[in-house]
C-alpha cells in the first residue's frame, strides 16, 4: 500500500484527539448545566466552532488524499464516512444555534465514533485489509 495512506491515518488520529478535547467539555458543559454553574452559550458556541474546524478539517485532507492517491479502496470507503462527520457538524451547528443543548451529545459522540471508524477504514486500507471490492456497512 502508499505510505500516504499511513500519513492520512496519523493526521486523523491527530485529529480524533482534537475532536476529543473539545467534545468531552461540551457534553460536559451540557450535562452540568443544571447545576450551580450554567454554561454560556458562548462557551456552548467556541466547543461546535471548534468542532466544526476539526471535521472540515478531515473532510478536506480525506478528499485531497483520495483525490491525490488514486487508492480506489479509500476513494470507496472514505467518503461515506465523511458524509456522516459532514451531516453530524451540520446538524451540531444548527443545534447549537437553536439552543437545543440536550440534543447535541449524542450528534457530537457520533462525530467521535465516525472519526474513529474513519481512521480504522483507513489503517485497514493500509494493511491490505480492506480492499475495494469489499463492501461495508455502516452503523455508527
Amino acid at each position: 500500500m502508499c505510505g500516504l495512506t499511513g500519513e492520512q491515518q496519523n493526521y486523523l488520529e491527530d485529529q480524533t484527539a482534537q475532536l476529543v478535547q473539545n467534545i468531552q467539555p461540551l457534553v460536559n458543559s451540557i450535562r452540568n448545566a443544571t447545576g450551580s454553574r450554567t454554561a454560556s452559550q458562548n462557551e456552548i458556541n467556541s466547543y461546535i466552532s471548534n468542532i466544526a474546524e476539526t471535521v472540515n478539517a478531515i473532510s478536506i485532507r480525506t478528499a485531497t488524499a483520495v483525490n491525490a492517491l488514486g487508492n480506489k479502496a479509500l476513494a470507496k470507503h472514505a467518503p461515506p464516512v465523511v458524509q456522516v462527520l459532514e451531516e453530524c457538524k451540520e446538524q451540531l451547528v444548527r443545534l447549537g444555534n437553536d439552543g437545543e443543548r440536550t440534543r447535541m451529545p449524542p450528534v457530537a459522540f457520533k462525530i467521535a465514533r465516525a472519526t474513529k471508524e474513519l481512521v480504522l477504514r483507513v489503517d485497514r486500507i493500509e494493511t491490505g485489509e480492506l480492499r475495494e471490492d469489499q463492501k461495508l456497512s455502516l452503523d455508527l
